[in-house]
């Protein structure tokens, strides 16, 4: 396909299912994937490769077990508890977040069948593209009355064909760069 045929596949999408100027100007409660995600699962990947477990962490931070568990599922630590953890580790918060970047690697062109399956139903599409405007699953249904099924089997379905992680909570993590660029034309 064309790069013109896909943004008129996009214009369709958008054309059937929002009002663009109401889209535009919609600022509701959105999701995005924070950086602090990022640096907790930086932090747990440093954490397994040095061999400490959430007791270890809980000793340093003079917690229970049970708060560094709840800290870490909750991705809400302070600074100063942070730095305590890297000082464990031998490490620096700048070393953790290098280290949290390198690890978030977004897809930066869809694949043949991500693009397929766009064509085929621009209601994925669509939903595709909220989720790259920030919009999270909840604005979508309600602003755009998407019913609860549809929207979780939509989600269901960028999620195996990797375009996003869905998480607990209808929750998404974008797989594909906000930029993202439509596959080139291959010349047989």
């Amino acid at each position: 396909m064309l790069y013109n045929d896909y943004l008129y596949v996009i214009y369709l999408a958008l054309q059937q299912f929002l009002d663009y100027s109401e889209a535009v100007t919609h600022k509701g409660n959105l999701f995005v994937m924070a950086q602090t995600s990022l640096i907790i699962k930086a932090l747990k990947t440093c954490l397994k490769e040095n061999n400490l477990t959430y007791v270890d962490v809980a000793r340093a931070l003079e917690l229970s077990e049970a708060s560094v568990k709840r800290i870490f599922s909750e991705e809400n630590i302070s600074l100063q508890r942070l730095d305590t953890v890297c000082r464990l580790l031998n490490m620096e918060i700048c070393d953790l977040t290098r280290l949290a970047e390198k690890q978030h690697e977004e897809i930066k062109e869809l694949t043949e069948e991500q693009e397929a399956e766009f064509v085929k139903q621009p209601k994925l599409l669509f939903v595709a593209y909220m989720l790259l405007n920030d919009f999270d699953f909840d604005s979508i249904a309600a602003y755009y009355q998407v019913e609860e099924l549809e929207g979780v089997q939509l989600l269901a379905h960028l999620d195996r064909i990797k375009f996003i992680d869905l998480l607990p909570g209808n929750r998404v993590k974008l797989l594909t760069s906000r930029n993202f660029r439509w596959r080139k034309k291959r010349r047989d």
